[in-house]
């Protein structure tokens, strides 16, 4: 069973989370989806691959998503294959240039996933950025396709 865990502020990253849902069920495999929120320990201790994702938030991921991360035991993810996703802002959406270099030098979302679940001794197998065209979306048009294509190339993997 794939655990899907993501957390949305504007609705784009949920929207990219059931593409993803949908596309993982429709390869085959077994899948749950929850909103960060809604994890439990006794979610985590089932094992199998994890699926997370979070929106960009000041080069971060979410507040409740950087919690999450932290409060999560070791040993709940220990030797777990990862594949993180986010939704981030398309760098040529940005007029200004120093705006833009602040973003391209910031960070996404993925980076803080990747690197606190690593720690943890997850073993990450992909990563993701989907672009939004402004901070409150919508998404740029072909990220949703993309984002199925992503994922079954992830699913490979496992």
């Amino acid at each position: 069973m794939i655990l899907l865990i993501y957390d949305s502020l504007f609705g784009n990253t949920a929207i990219i989370a059931k593409k993803i849902e949908d596309t993982i069920r429709s390869g085959g495999h077994e899948v749950e989806s929850k909103r960060v929120g809604e994890v439990t320990a006794d979610d985590l201790k089932k094992g199998g691959p994890l699926v997370i994702g979070a929106p960009t938030q000041a080069f971060n991921a979410s507040k409740v998503m950087l919690e999450f991360l932290d409060k999560i035991d070791s040993h709940s993810v220990k030797g777990r294959k990862v594949i993180a996703f986010d939704t981030r802002l398309d760098l040529k959406s940005i007029d200004s240039k120093f705006l833009r270099w602040l973003v391209s030098r910031g960070g996404y979302a993925t980076a803080p996933i990747t690197k606190k679940l690593g720690r943890k001794g997850a073993v990450i197998i992909g990563s993701e950025g989907f672009l939004v065209s402004d901070r409150e979306g919508p998404l740029v048009e072909g990220e949703l396709e993309r984002a199925g294509d992503w994922i079954k190339q992830q699913l490979s993997k496992l």
